[in-house]
């Protein structure tokens, strides 16, 4: 009797074990799809960005008042502002071509990710001169609506001489 307590004890652990063994595979593969499905928004965004599409661009970033970016050392409040700012600086850009050396997703739950890259660009106006830098930039990325959003984007350029 005693000995087939203890064997039903023992399945018992090992069904407890296996069962949250098999959670931690599931709740890994969740945030490898997770890491996917950032990297495949971000591809999308690049694109949006590399034919200066700012409405379409704009339609992967939430409404944000609390500060929606940084870009030149400033913030840049809302969405809105966002906006306005990008279509008055790219106004006579014709293309950009976004080159990625680095890029890593670290999920932080279901419903929000951090992406970080390091990259170059180069961009060419619309009389066909180019220029381009070096860049690194964060993005926070949160599921709305079963889609996921840039909640807030901060991009920085070395400084001159580095």
């Amino acid at each position: 009797m005693v000995s087939i307590i203890k064997v039903t004890g023992l399945i018992a652990v090992l069904l407890l074990c296996s069962s949250f063994s098999s959670s931690k595979e599931a709740a890994k593969t969740d945030y490898t799809a997770i890491e996917k499905k950032i990297k495949d928004t971000y591809a999308e965004i690049t694109k949006a960005a590399e034919s200066v599409d700012a409405d379409k661009l704009f339609s992967y970033v939430l409404e944000n008042d609390k500060g929606s970016l940084i870009q030149g050392g400033k913030i840049v409040l809302t969405r809105k502002e966002a906006l306005e700012s990008y279509k008055e600086n790219s106004r006579n850009i014709k293309k950009v071509n976004y080159k990625f050396d680095k890029e890593y997703v670290t999920v932080i739950s279901p419903q929000t990710a951090v992406m970080v890259a390091e990259g170059s660009y180069e961009a060419t106006t619309a009389d066909g001169r180019t220029f381009g830098s070096t860049f690194a930039q964060t993005a926070i990325f949160v599921l709305k609506d079963n889609k996921w959003k840039v909640l807030h984007s901060h991009t920085s350029r070395p400084a001159e001489g580095q």
